[in-house]
């Protein structure tokens, strides 16, 4: 058959049809752009401020990295390094200032929660001290809140953009007519005059292990108290010039008593005598009258537990060896007390728990005995079904026995189980 030259074919079908499936269409070309050579440069498409359809660019800028620093606790309501947290906290009391709260006790607990949340998430802490960074951030916002308000009140903070008119209004109104909060900051002023009252320095709001470390790193030693006490209470502008009458006449006398105490230790010791090395601290406990309210004046919360400073002599620190030994006796004794506590609680609940056991061991005995004897009776019966002697009484039936169950174990008497045994 000769084919015909003007023979026109159909078109090939242009969607699948029965019986007449054409091949698939060929893929279409993929253009893979050469990598830049400074592609690892190049900033993320998710980046604010990217596009992921504008082209490489030789001049891209590596992004910003947001680093979180990390935060480690410093004494009982403090932690290093304590500005960038102490920042935060103001950040946040401006940021999160809705309602006209009078103080940081004012502000409701899921508020703190959620304040406390937020101040979190800017730092690196270790989920074991989250509680400790908890109460310490409690105590520090409420400090700050406090001086906040007061740097309002006393026009110290003029600009105050963060506080809304109508907030600082009923905040002006309470404070010129609650006679509760007058009567309360009258109080207060009058503690800050007398000489027993709060202790006046140059620190402002950094702890005292904050300008310790800092002493520190100056020295290249760890400073002594009296270097700590001078740091702190004397003026930035002239350190020979005190803040107050109380802080020189304290310094004073402390320097004084120190020369006679060393002039006793090297009496002694050249007598032969071997008197055993204290810390300075019994010495200004002494000098500024002992402990008030938990408290030793110029010493901070932290102090005699963080600086051990030159060796002096115990003995010679008159009448003080004694009250700190019976002093140091009674704290030893209330911390056994608090700890000792619940193992004996925990020591009960494990004899009671022993006596259960005890008791449901007995039991099972009993059960057991209970069945051997009837084994041994029904084999006795067999034995002698041949015979025409009448049958074995059976044996007498004890009590069914009770099955031993956490019912044994009563823990009502017991004391509150949710207790905090830490």
């Amino acid at each position: 058959m000769v084919p015909n030259p003007g023979y026109i074919g159909l078109p090939p079908p242009t969607w699948p049809t029965p019986g007449c499936m054409g091949p698939p269409p060929p893929p279409l070309p993929i253009s893979i752009p050469p990598p830049s050579r400074n592609s690892s440069l190049l900033v993320d498409s998710e980046t604010p401020g990217s596009s992921s359809t504008s082209p490489p660019s030789e001049t891209a800028s590596v992004p910003n990295v947001v680093t979180k620093q990390r935060l480690v606790p410093d004494g009982k309501i403090s932690w290093l390094p304590f500005p960038p947290g102490s920042q935060k906290i103001t950040e946040i009391i401006k940021k999160r200032y809705d309602k006209p709260y009078k103080k940081f006790g004012d502000v409701p607990l899921l508020t703190k929660k959620f304040w406390f949340k937020e101040w979190k998430s800017h730092f690196l802490i270790d989920d074991d001290d989250e509680e400790f960074f908890w109460k310490a951030f409690k105590y520090r916002t409420s400090k700050r809140f406090s001086q906040m308000m007061s740097d309002i009140r006393e026009g110290v903070d003029t600009t105050h953009e963060w506080l809304i008119p109508a907030y600082k209004k009923l905040l002006e109104k309470y404070w010129e007519t609650d006679e509760k909060w007058k009567n309360i900051r009258k109080k207060a002023r009058e503690n800050r005059a007398s000489l027993l009252g709060g202790s006046v320095h140059c620190g402002g709001s950094i702890p005292l292990s904050s300008t310790i470390e800092r002493m520190k790193k100056q020295l290249d030693r760890t400073p002594t108290h009296e270097e700590v006490f001078k740091e702190t209470h004397t003026l930035k502008s002239d350190k020979s010039k005190w803040v107050d009458k109380r802080s020189q006449d304290t310094h004073e006398k402390f320097i004084k008593k120190l020369a006679e105490v060393q002039a006793q230790h090297v009496e002694a010791q050249a007598q032969g005598m071997e008197l055993p090395p204290i810390d300075e601290d019994l010495i200004w406990e002494e000098v500024c009258g002992g402990q008030k309210k938990n408290r030793v004046y110029g010493k901070g919360a932290f102090f005699s537990s963080s600086i051990k400073s030159r060796t002096t002599s115990a003995n010679s620190v008159s009448g003080r060896a004694s009250t700190n030994q019976n002093s140091t006796d009674e704290r030893i004794s209330k911390l056994l007390d608090t700890h000792l506590a619940p193992l004996e609680k925990t020591q009960k609940k494990l004899e009671k728990l022993e006596r259960a056991i005890g008791k449901a061991k007995k039991e099972k005995l009993k059960q057991k005995r209970w069945n051997e004897a009837y084994v041994s009776y029904y084999k006795k019966v067999r034995a002698s079904s041949s015979s025409t002697t009448a049958p074995l009484p059976p044996p007498l039936s004890p009590p069914p026995p009770s099955i031993s169950s956490d019912e044994d174990y009563d823990d009502d008497r017991d004391e509150d189980d949710t207790e905090d045994y830490s």
